[in-house]
């Protein structure tokens, strides 16, 4: 970002009798929103056709309000020409500053306060001379009308002036507030402080990462890129487990990441974001800011997403961060340092939330995961901004952060805890998954399977399925005894069908293919025994559709 200085006059006293509308809506602009009455130079001919300026500049951004008293006044009203308006706001360029080596506009408002709705053609004369989009010359001009006798206000502006339209009618309805209501009360602010808890974020974070890469499942590849098996094991957000009572994961998920590009990225968001909330609302709420964009982001993420993806990363969290410190940042009046942070914020926060690079490496972007964080972040923020009293330098309810930090530490030590056993388990199922058939390798059609079945026993003599194929294959060349022996050398792999295939919807094809040919030898009670194991192992304990047309079952 590139700034502009101001060199501007400060302005005279109010031109227009202190209990006039148009006066009263004046004071409460500059009181409110930043404002302070006079003009530059270059904006005098435009001053010259009102009967008050009104001047916003923060290094970045130029606004001219260019007010008529019509209820004192005779004027007709603002007079002069668009390309002069123009010409008048193209000077005023210089006020203003760069971000991304693009230059920000001149915004010009005319208001016009007095009796009556503004006629058909006061309504065009004002059309004629507004310009919604700042065009190549920069500049944009918008038109309001207030009738003091109803209190409406009319726009040229369309929805662009919706919010300032709003704002001057909420202004005409409310009781008038004296001067002293509307001085500002001195605002209490942190002393400054090293940001310690952001660090203490970004240390843990590297710590995770450092420990995907020294203990995973398998060696990393690419750019540091720790195996899916890692990422499960040390932690990472999925569904099934949570389901099955893994809660903590909501939380460890954003100690964790995909490799060390994701990582670097946000670290360096982590210490922008963090820094800037941590100077704003303390080192205890940007803790528990931390902790419930992780819970909005993963909560978001289990309900958008599917079953089988595995998320991790700070990304929702981090962006909870930076929407908290956006609605934060509207505690400080109306300047620079709050258009800076805003615009610092933005230059972030959009291109997270718009997902304008989908994937990346083979992985995808959790959309969710972000517009989660940041959701849960805007709502926090806003809520500490709505009762932070002025004289206080920090947010209410910090016992409410203080008890998400607490449980946040729980969550994360009971993760930190269940992780050797979590890891133990993990390479348990990757060392059976090494003993069986790779995806790749089953043939495409059930005629190549059986073809294929003979030389799958062989090179995979523990995967179950190999002797699946092999038992159907001789059974249909009608080798029942032979099909029986490869069936029951299947279900002796009682350890890997334990814990690999946990639905058991091979042991019961397996068990009724058996009973099958066994009814078939003339042997019902070896039948019956073959499916006894599973003949409730159906949906809702029932006997399954496989065995019931048997009759093996009880």
């Amino acid at each position: 970002m590139e700034n502009a200085a101001l060199d501007a006059p400060s302005g005279g006293p109010l031109h227009t009798p202190a209990d006039t509308t148009a006066s009263y809506l004046l004071r409460r602009l500059c009181a409110e929103h930043g404002y302070r009455f006079g003009t530059v130079v270059e904006a005098q001919a435009l001053s010259d056709a009102a009967d008050v300026t009104l001047i916003r500049a923060d290094g970045l951004t130029f606004e001219l309000l260019l007010a008529l008293d019509r209820e004192q006044t005779e004027r007709d009203g603002f007079a002069l020409p668009l390309d002069v308006i123009l010409a008048a706001g193209k000077a005023c360029l210089t006020y203003t500053g760069k971000v991304h080596s693009t230059k920000m506009p001149v915004a010009i408002q005319v208001l016009e306060v007095g009796h009556g709705v503004p006629s058909g053609a006061d309504q065009q004369r004002l059309r004629r001379i507004t310009r919604r989009m700042p065009g190549l010359q920069k500049v944009s001009v918008q038109c309001f009308a207030v009738d003091v006798d109803t209190g409406r206000v009319w726009s040229s502006a369309g929805f662009t002036g919706f919010l300032r339209r709003r704002y001057l009618e909420r202004l005409l309805r409310q009781p008038r507030q004296t001067d002293e209501q509307l001085l500002q009360p001195e605002l209490a602010h942190l002393p400054a402080s090293p940001p310690w808890a952001t660090g203490a974020l970004i240390a843990a974070l590297l710590l995770g990462f450092s420990a995907e890469l020294a203990w995973g499942l398998r060696p990393w590849s690419g750019l540091l890129r720790p195996a899916l098996e890692t990422l499960v094991a040390f932690g990472g957000l999925a569904r099934p487990l949570v389901e099955q009572g893994e809660w903590q994961r909501l939380l460890t998920m954003a100690f964790l990441h995909a490799d060390a590009v994701h990582l670097a990225l946000n670290l360096v968001a982590l210490g922008i974001g963090g820094m800037l909330l941590e100077s704003l609302v303390g080192h205890l709420w940007l803790l528990g800011l931390f902790v419930l964009g992780a819970l909005g982001g993963s909560a978001l993420s289990l309900l958008w997403n599917a079953p089988d993806v595995v998320s991790v990363g700070a990304s929702g969290a981090i962006l909870a961060l930076l929407t908290a410190a956006f609605a934060g940042s509207f505690r400080l009046p109306a300047g620079a340092p709050r258009t800076r942070i805003h615009l610092l914020v933005l230059q972030m926060l959009l291109p997270s939330l718009l997902p304008l690079a989908w994937h990346r490496g083979g992985e995808s972007i959790d959309v969710a995961s972000h517009l989660g964080g940041a959701l849960m972040g805007a709502l926090c923020g806003g809520l500490l901004l709505k009762t932070w009293r002025a004289a206080e330098p920090l947010p209410r309810f910090r016992g409410a952060a203080l008890a998400a930090v607490l449980a946040g530490a729980v969550a994360l030590a009971f993760g930190l805890a269940s992780a050797p056993g979590a890891r133990a388990e993990s390479l348990r199922l990757a060392s059976y998954a090494n003993l069986l058939i790779p995806e790749v390798e089953l043939p495409g059609s059930e005629q190549q399977l059986l073809d294929a079945a003979a030389d799958l026993v062989a090179r995979y003599p523990r995967d179950p399925r190999s002797y699946w194929f092999l038992g159907v294959r001789l059974a249909r060349e009608g080798e029942l005894s032979a099909a029986e022996a490869e069936l029951r050398s299947a279900l002796a792999e009682t350890e890997i069908l334990d814990n690999y295939f946990e639905d058991r919807q091979l042991e019961i094809t397996l068990r009724s293919l058996l009973a099958m040919i066994l009814l078939e030898r003339g042997q019902p009670e070896e039948a019956r025994g073959a499916a006894a194991p599973v003949c409730s192992a159906g949906e809702a304990g029932k006997v399954p559709e496989a065995l019931q047309a048997l009759d093996v079952c009880p």
